[in-house]
């Protein structure tokens, strides 16, 4: 009777230490899940609330880097980072972390294609067409792969603002040439 209450107890003591990683874990997915609905209360960005959530996702990922939650929470980093104003070095270190650490995680491709977006919306045009080559390298068969190369292209085609300026300016001389010649012919 004594061994099978010693074994029991023992049986306990090793599943409450099981449990104790797990319980960490449920709580720090817990604390971002209430950061998480605070920010989604909020109706403009709440900078320290953002800073909080980073930190948080952060340090879920130092802590448990294996976790199914850490590809998301470095995503979700790389957002945080992308609505900040400013935070174009944070934003594009979050995608690469993401990209370099999870590259056979389902986000990775995405993180890729966002990254080349996000190289557009700042105007860095050649590293978003590098992004979708490289893009369109490592993922040929993706779902977004024909998107990725349509945008290489449209990029590729696509003209400099100089160049638009000056396209503009030759339109509006011919347009007043031929409007003075218009007039001419009518006197």
């Amino acid at each position: 009777m004594m061994r099978k209450s010693l074994f029991v107890l023992g049986l306990i003591a090793a599943l409450s230490a099981c449990q104790g990683g797990r319980s960490d874990a449920q709580e720090r997915q817990e604390s971002i899940q209430a950061l998480e609905s605070q920010m989604r209360m909020q109706e403009q960005l709440d900078t320290a609330l953002a800073s909080s959530m980073i930190e948080a996702y952060a340090n879920y990922i130092e802590k448990y880097p294996k976790d199914s939650l850490a590809p998301y929470y470095q995503k979700k980093i790389a957002e945080m980072h992308r609505a900040y104003p400013g935070h174009q070095l944070q934003t594009i270190e979050a995608y690469e972390k993401l990209i370099d650490t999870y590259t056979y995680h389902q986000e990775a491709p995405k993180a890729l294609m966002s990254l080349a977006l996000f190289y557009e919306e700042i105007q860095d045009r050649d590293k978003a067409l590098l992004t979708y080559k490289e893009f369109v390298r490592k993922f040929p068969s993706h779902s977004l792969a024909n998107q990725a190369r349509q945008l290489m292209d449209l990029l590729s085609e696509e003209k400099s603002d100089v160049e638009l300026v000056q396209e503009w300016m030759q339109k509006a001389k011919q347009g007043k040439q031929e409007g003075d010649s218009l007039t001419n012919s009518v006197n």
